[in-house]
């Protein structure tokens, strides 16, 4: 399951801690690419992405975001846990629609066919094994279905 998109982080808090460097110079101490400095500058930073950057130039998020952090990690946990519990519900509905169609399927030409079948299947073992107690000279046990 994909994660759900989280509220971004803004970069100006990374660039503060490396003034007048260029985008350049910020990737390579962020273990990334000049273009992945411009989106975050842009766009702004993932949880998970802000957590990673932190640490490869050795902060903790916290120290760099602050409440925002908090926040926003608070916000990733309920709408991965919203997720979740949506996909649970998804597999409960499944299950119990598979439950009703076959109930449907046995209760339908088809499903009585099927019935039959397996009757007439258990009808021709139980004639079998009659035939052969016949010929053994003993009452052969009637098994169930």
């Amino acid at each position: 399951m994909p994660i759900p998109v989280a509220p971004m982080l803004s970069f100006d808090p990374i660039a503060a801690e490396f003034p007048g460097f260029h985008a350049l110079e910020l990737a390579a101490h962020c273990g990334t690419t000049r273009r992945n400095i411009q989106r975050w500058k842009t766009e702004g930073l993932s949880v998970r992405c802000a957590d990673a950057v932190a640490v490869k130039i050795g902060l903790h998020p916290l120290s760099l975001w602050g409440k925002a952090w908090i926040d926003a990690e608070d916000e990733l946990a309920r709408r991965e846990t919203d997720q979740a519990a949506a996909a649970l519900e998804t597999r409960r509905k499944n299950d119990r629609n598979y439950k009703r169609r076959r109930k449907e399927r046995e209760n339908t030409a088809a499903g009585w066919a099927f019935m039959d079948g397996r009757y007439r299947q258990w009808s021709a073992q139980q004639d079998r094994n009659m035939l052969e107690a016949a010929q053994r000279g003993v009452q052969a046990p009637i098994v169930a279905l």
